[in-house]
């Protein structure tokens, strides 16, 4: 059985129930090192800390249209995986 002396003075709670409530105690941890972490350091100041930002510039849209679009494909991309007449059947039941 392995005992952890670090918080041995915690127990179970009692099978019965209390009435009253019981009295705040005070931190059971409060003191207690934590062995094998490293320290914390201390944030880093924030670099833009008084920094204004002034919103960015407002840009010329892209211009929509100025290549054609791409032709619409024709063919179903699971023929490459399922015969075509397997494919039909699915695509026509899909449709009922």
């Amino acid at each position: 059985m392995i005992v952890d002396l670090q918080h041995e003075h915690h127990h179970p709670a009692p099978a019965a129930a209390v009435s009253a409530p019981a009295p705040k105690a005070a931190d059971p941890h409060a003191g207690h090192s934590m062995h094998g972490s490293a320290p914390q350091a201390a944030p880093a100041a924030d670099p833009h800390a008084g920094h204004h930002m002034h919103p960015a510039a407002p840009t010329a849209p892209a211009s929509a249209g100025a290549t054609p679009a791409p032709p619409i494909p024709t063919d179903h991309a699971a023929e490459r995986f399922y015969s075509p007449s397997a494919m039909a059947a699915a695509r026509a039941q899909l449709m009922k």
